[in-house]
């Protein structure tokens, strides 16, 4: 599966997958992402979004967060899913907007 986006700050890297074969999110319907932090504390990473909500196995991993999106036509941008990740790290906010690809 390809890294749909990857943020980098100097050594901090978040990579976001959508875990699926089109690698975009189908509309309405209940859609597996992923999201691996490397030397960022994922304990400390906030996500905002409609429709998303954090999968129980993300407990079991320290580096990753699985999320489910569902999408709906009138929560879209553009025909994107927008969500917001924010950590904070040394005092410094960082700040990544992603607009996730969908299709009917």
């Amino acid at each position: 599966m390809s890294k749909n986006f990857v943020f980098k700050k100097g050594n901090e890297k978040i990579t976001f997958e959508i875990l699926n074969e089109k690698q975009v999110l189908s509309l309405s319907k209940s859609n597996r992402t992923k999201f691996t932090f490397y030397n960022v504390d994922k304990t400390k990473v906030n996500l905002a979004g409609q429709t998303i909500r954090i999968l129980p196995e993300s407990q079991t991993s320290e580096n990753e967060t699985f999320i489910e999106m569902s999408p709906k036509p009138e929560n879209l941008i553009d025909g994107k899913l927008s969500v917001i990740v924010s950590y904070k790290n040394e005092g410094e906010m960082r700040i990544f907007k992603l607009l996730i690809p969908t299709e009917n």
